[in-house]
């Protein structure tokens, strides 16, 4: 490659002089220039699909080819992950339905499509089936507007043809006449699972005995086998030098950066180190990279548990402010369960006059089924406040009974894991969040902490005492010569925090593999120069 650039070089220059002494004065002059000129072009163009060639060919024989995969260990975590769902100890059958998703989802019915209303309604309908407690449109009689919406839903659904078109018309007459439709339908619903609930707990049950049976596993068994393949996994797709060039091509690093005479790869390392070790000493600098290694777990953890600290703090001050003497004991839930039973009671009776009032042989006058009407309504308003209150307090009595001075980060993250309806109502409120999206968004990320057994922090960490975390992170890692201080642990700066780790560890990766940094830029030059080319050719 070198001698030819040396070739171009020379022979650019000599065409450039073959071009000044050829004479432009008369048309053929300047045809045989032309002529010339379009010559040379089609001579470089060669040169340059040759050049490319050899770029290409050459950029192949650096690549590295990946050869990890992870689908295996994600498909069992996805199974334990279910299995650890329906053993959890910690919540009941309303959550392990996933009733309290759907409930949750019906309840933002501001956000809601008609296309997912139908969805949502399904998948309840679904669950009950699944329990052996079909549902008709009798049971559906929480309004008179209730009763007629799911009357036509269930007729279509039972008809098979699964077009619910001309629902949507019927939806939105009752809409107009009763905007609180959506809620009481999710009334209706709870009041239906509350009166199946022995078929819903004999259902759970037998698909956990099922599962314990088939998988030969309990619910702590299954956690510690989560820890192993999670370790399993954290540990096959660690970034490695595939992902790095990958990293390079697509300018998400700079590879120039990585070069060893790099001010910014000097600075990192000089930053990142208390006293200066010699490079030269192997061990020396595996026990430093491996303390990197480390760190950049701790510090991605703490991250994720700044992320969440509005929702922590949410939680601390609704329920560790002031711990109750005798938790569990005076709550209101029975005694809003039986105001609930009663006003239920009673709008029954109201919605039976109104939908008996159709019929060949009873009928009310006019005045009479428009006040009943507006009494059922009344009192559908009133339930909707009472199950407000059952709702709170029916979270009230799991939380408060676990409290003590030693609850952890860790027991919190369990805890809205388990109950998903609440999860995503303390999100809403603790980020000030009102779109359904984004609530979703949080809440999954949500998850995905909370349910990685590999945390460290959270495990230890105290939710009395949140302050001393970060002076924790940073009084160990100082005591293994890293240097790391609290603004480097501040929210706008831990990125910037983690990028310096994740140098590091980069140019380990490199230095211990077939490749260099020279390879890898130049892999990122050929590839940038082909997206070039391809685009210029568009």
């Amino acid at each position: 490659m070198a001698n030819f650039l040396q070739f171009a070089e020379e022979d650019i220059q000599s065409k450039k002089t073959l071009l000044s002494t050829m004479p432009t004065t008369t048309k053929t002059n300047k045809r045989k220039y032309n002529e010339k000129i379009d010559s040379i072009k089609l001579k470089y163009e060669e040169y340059r699909i040759a050049i490319k060639k050899y770029l290409d060919v050459k950029s192949k024989s650096f690549n590295m080819v990946d050869t990890r995969n992870p689908s295996e260990l994600t498909e069992k975590i996805a199974d334990l992950e279910h299995i650890k769902f329906i053993l959890n100890p910690t919540n009941t059958f309303f959550e392990k339905m996933g009733f309290d998703t759907l409930l949750y989802q019906m309840g933002t019915y501001q956000d809601l499509k008609f296309s997912s209303l139908k969805r949502i309604i399904n998948d309840l309908l679904d669950k009950f089936d699944m329990a052996g407690a079909k549902l008709k449109k009798e049971d559906f009689n929480y309004t008179f507007y209730v009763y007629e919406f799911m009357s036509s839903f269930l007729d279509i659904k039972h008809s098979g043809n699964n077009n619910y078109d001309g629902l949507t018309e019927i939806f939105e007459k009752i809409y107009w006449e009763n905007p609180e439709l959506i809620k009481h339908m999710e009334l209706n619903f709870r009041r239906l699972i509350r009166q199946n609930e022995r078929k819903f707990i004999n259902y759970v049950s037998k698909l956990q005995n099922d599962i314990k049976l088939h998988n030969g596993l309990d619910y702590e068994g299954c956690l510690e086998k989560l820890n192993v393949i999670y370790r399993e996994l954290n540990t096959l797709t660690k970034e490695n030098i595939c992902d790095i060039i990958e990293l390079s091509k697509n300018s998400v690093i700079d590879i120039n950066q990585y070069f060893e005479d790099s001010k910014t790869r000097t600075t990192t390392f000089s930053d990142l180190m208390i006293d200066a070790l010699d490079f030269e000493e192997e061990k020396v600098m595996n026990r430093f990279y491996d303390n990197i290694e480390r760190l950049k777990s701790n510090v991605e953890e703490y991250a994720n548990y700044v992320k969440f600290a509005p929702l922590i703090n949410n939680f601390k001050n609704q329920y560790l402010k002031n711990i109750p003497e005798n938790p569990g004991k005076g709550s209101p839930l029975k005694d809003i369960e039986s105001k609930i039973s009663k006003a239920e009671s009673k709008l029954t009776k109201l919605n039976k006059k109104i939908i008996n009032s159709h019929g060949l042989f009873f009928r009310l006058k006019e005045d009479d089924l428009k006040n009943i009407k507006f009494e059922s309504i009344k009192i559908a308003n009133e339930l909707c406040k009472l199950y407000d209150e059952y709702i709170k307090e029916y979270f009230d009595s799991k939380v408060i009974p676990q409290i003590s001075e030693s609850f952890a980060v860790a027991d919190l993250l369990h805890l809205y894991y388990s109950y998903d309806y609440y999860k995503k109502s303390a999100i809403k409120i603790a980020y000030d969040i009102d779109n359904y999206d984004e609530i979703v968004k949080y809440s999954d990320s949500f998850d995905l902490f909370a349910m990685n057994p590999t945390n460290v922090i959270v495990c230890s960490a105290a939710l009395f005492d949140l302050a001393n975390i970060a002076r924790v992170i940073i009084n160990k890692y100082r005591l293994l010569n890293i240097n790391i201080n609290e603004e480097d642990l501040n929210e706008e700066d831990l990125s910037v925090f983690l990028d310096k780790l994740k140098m590091i560890l980069r140019i380990k990766e490199i230095d211990s593999s077939s490749t260099s940094v020279e390879k890898i830029w130049f892999m990122t030059q050929v590839y940038k120069f082909n997206i070039a080319d391809s685009n210029s050719s568009e």
